[in-house]
C-alpha cells in the first residue's frame, strides 16, 4: 500500500472514530439529564419529609376523617375543642367497626379484637320484648365485637372470646364515666336489659365463630355480646371501654391496657 493510501485510510479511521465518541458523549448527556432530576427530586422528597413534623395528639387538624400518613392519627370532631388530631384507639378517637386491635387477656393470652355490631338504643326492642320496662331517661346499648386468639397464654388459659372485654367494661360520654358500682344511668349495675350480657334479643346478624363460652384454639375466633345502660340524650355519642391486662390485677393493675370503641363514624 503507498504511502498516500495509508495516510488516507487512517484519515477515514480517525474521523469514524471521532463520530462514535461524539454519539457515545451525546448519549451520556441525554441519560445524565434525566438521572440528575430523579436525584434531584428524591433528595427534595427526602428533605421534605425530614422537615415534615408528626402532629402532637390535641394540636389542630383541618379535615375530619384524614389519617396523617405513617401514623396511628386521625383528624377528628373532640367535643367542645373542634378538629385535632387525636391516636387510635383512645377514648377521643376510638376504634370504629371493622378496625382491629391486639391486647392481651387476663390470663396473658393474645387476641386480635374487632367491633363488629353496634346499637346506641335498644330500648324499644327491650320494651316490646317485655325485658324492662319503661325507665325515664335510660336508654339501652348493645354491642358485639369478634375476637381471634393468637397465642394462648398457657395451659390453664380459658381462652375464650369475652375474655378480652368481660369483666371490665365501661361506658363513657363526653366528660362522664361509668364506674364499677353504678351505671352511667345512675342506677345500680344492671337493670335486666343488661344484666349477664343482655337479655334484649337484637337485630344483629347470626354471630360467627364460637360462642363467647367456648374454648377457642389458637386461630380461631369466637364472639362476645354486651349491653350497658346509658343517657338516652347521649347514646349517639357512647364510647365503650374495654379493659385487658398483662397480668392479674384488676381495673387499677399497673399493667392495664385500655382501648376504645364507638359505632359512630370518625
Amino acid at each position: 500500500m503507498s504511502t498516500s493510501n495509508r495516510h488516507h485510510s487512517s484519515l477515514n479511521f480517525r474521523r469514524k472514530l471521532l463520530a462514535v465518541l461524539i454519539a457515545a458523549t451525546s448519549a451520556t448527556a441525554m441519560l445524565a439529564g434525566p438521572a440528575n432530576g430523579v436525584k434531584k427530586t428524591v433528595r427534595k422528597t427526602l428533605t421534605s419529609l425530614k422537615k415534615s413534623k408528626v402532629p402532637l395528639p390535641g394540636s389542630p387538624c383541618t379535615n375530619r376523617g384524614v389519617n396523617f400518613p405513617a401514623t396511628a392519627l386521625d383528624c377528628v370532631d373532640v367535643a367542645s375543642k373542634g378538629l385535632q388530631w387525636r391516636e387510635r384507639g383512645t377514648v377521643r378517637n376510638p376504634f370504629r367497626l371493622g378496625e382491629p386491635v391486639e391486647v392481651y387477656s387476663l390470663e396473658s393470652s393474645r387476641y386480635r379484637v374487632a367491633l363488629t355490631d353496634w346499637d346506641p338504643d335498644v330500648t324499644e326492642e327491650s320494651k316490646a320484648q317485655g325485658v324492662d320496662p319503661s325507665v325515664p331517661g335510660v336508654a339501652f346499648l348493645e354491642w358485639r365485637t369478634s375476637s381471634t386468639l393468637l397465642v394462648s397464654g398457657g395451659a390453664r388459659a380459658a381462652n375464650r372470646a369475652n375474655e378480652v372485654s368481660v369483666p371490665f367494661a365501661y361506658v363513657v360520654t363526653v366528660g362522664t364515666r361509668e364506674d364499677s358500682s353504678r351505671s352511667l344511668s345512675g342506677f345500680q349495675p344492671d337493670l335486666v336489659a343488661c344484666r349477664n350480657g343482655g337479655l334484649v334479643k337484637d337485630g344483629f346478624p347470626p354471630p360467627s365463630g364460637k360462642g363467647h363460652l367456648d374454648r377457642l384454639e389458637v386461630g380461631e375466633s369466637g364472639w362476645a355480646q354486651l349491653c350497658k345502660e346509658a343517657p338516652a340524650d347521649q347514646v349517639q355519642n357512647v364510647i365503650v371501654e374495654l379493659n385487658a391486662f398483662k397480668a392479674p390485677g384488676g381495673p387499677n393493675a399497673k399493667t392495664a391496657v385500655s382501648y376504645y370503641f364507638s359505632g359512630t363514624p370518625r
